[in-house]
């Protein structure tokens, strides 16, 4: 692969990408922590096809696409030797049909292999598989986009694999995402960050960065985002001209906060916060088992103390029960009579139990 920036990607085509708001705002929080521009395909003059390993050049100077789309990308792995710089991807989730049973010897599965009716991590390992080693251009980083279950599931040795990741220190960063943010499906999501170089000398265009070795950063977002429609949530910030957003909105708010655990310049120190984000030691990890979700580490919010006396608090819920109840039956009464004339035999005048 040529050119100064090699980006591996997964599971859209053009026309999908037209689509997909949330997902293109996901992919800018994507772009933007991992200290990328970010880039709107529409921008460019060619298609931006991901069909099944094709690699396609960008009109605009010298970024290239290595296309690992989710069609034949285990048995038809195109580019064996390529080894990214950067790799952004949405793989399908939980696929059971992706030919497990015929890759039980795969190189790509160092760390463990892949039950045969889930897919999650048979996709992790061929990222990590595809990240360039440290190489002064960053040690290669992925982010994509992953099913909640991978975060703890046990099954089909799927705990097993991802405990060698975490022991591995490839895991940089895992993002909670709240629910709602697809067109087609309501489940939350995660994002990971994994990198094969934390010392941080190669971060900030070569100004460098923070030595995070034995350290993931867990941000939980699932309580970010505002509703759009009834079934469709987004972050705020997805559409500012800037990148990363500002601080105020959410994706800024996600970016700046992994920015300044990495210790880029200009980013700001970094502090964890109580029900959001927690650096976390592999021995942290180590005590839950190799569990990432988020949740579990950042903690929750203490609520605001109630200083209400009981007995007041009692009465007070006592009043406002009856008003309820008070208000309930005379609605009842009153849509009870409403149906009964509907359904009443005019010409008897007797109610009728038949629609």
């Amino acid at each position: 692969m040529g050119g100064n920036l090699r980006l591996g990607a997964a599971g859209l085509d053009r026309k999908q990408w037209s689509n997909a708001g949330p997902m293109r705002t996901i992919f800018k929080e994507g772009f933007a922590a991992a200290g990328l521009p970010y880039f709107n395909p529409h921008c460019f003059r060619k298609t931006l096809a991901l069909l099944g390993g094709q690699v396609c050049k960008f009109a605009r100077g010298s970024c290239r696409l290595a296309a690992l789309g989710p069609c034949f990308v285990f048995t038809r792995d195109l580019h064996t030797d390529l080894k990214a710089d950067y790799i952004l991807a949405n793989p399908p989730f939980n696929i059971s049909d992706w030919l497990g049973e015929l890759l039980r010897s795969d190189a790509r599965w160092k760390y463990g292999t892949p039950p045969v009716g889930n897919a999650n991590y048979a996709w992790i390992q061929h990222f990590i598989h595809h990240l360039a080693p440290p190489n002064g251009k960053g040690g290669g980083i992925a982010a994509f986009v992953m099913a909640n279950g991978s975060l703890s599931s046990t099954t089909g040795g799927e705990g097993e694999i991802r405990k060698a990741i975490v022991e591995a220190d490839l895991v940089d960063c895992i993002i909670g995402m709240p629910p709602q943010l697809f067109l087609t499906t309501g489940i939350p999501v995660c994002l990971w960050f994994v990198t094969r170089d934390k010392s941080g000398k190669s971060l900030d265009n070569g100004r460098g960065g923070r030595n995070r070795a034995g350290e993931t950063l867990f941000i939980d977002a699932r309580d970010m985002g505002q509703m759009e429609s009834r079934t469709l949530r987004f972050l705020t910030g997805r559409d500012h001209p800037s990148s990363p957003p500002p601080a105020e909105t959410d994706i800024g708010r996600i970016v700046s906060t992994y920015h300044a655990w990495r210790g880029e310049k200009g980013a700001g120190d970094y502090a964890d916060i109580k029900g959001f984000c927690k650096a976390a030691k592999l021995e942290d990890i180590r005590k839950y088992r190799h569990v990432l979700t988020p949740g579990t580490y950042v903690g929750s919010v203490m609520r605001k103390a109630d200083n209400e006396r009981f007995e007041e608090k009692m009465e007070r819920l006592v009043i406002v029960a009856h008003l309820a109840i008070s208000v309930a039956l005379s609605i009842g009464s009153r849509s009870r009579f409403l149906v009964n004339s509907m359904f009443c035999d005019c010409s008897s005048r007797q109610f009728s139990t038949s629609v």
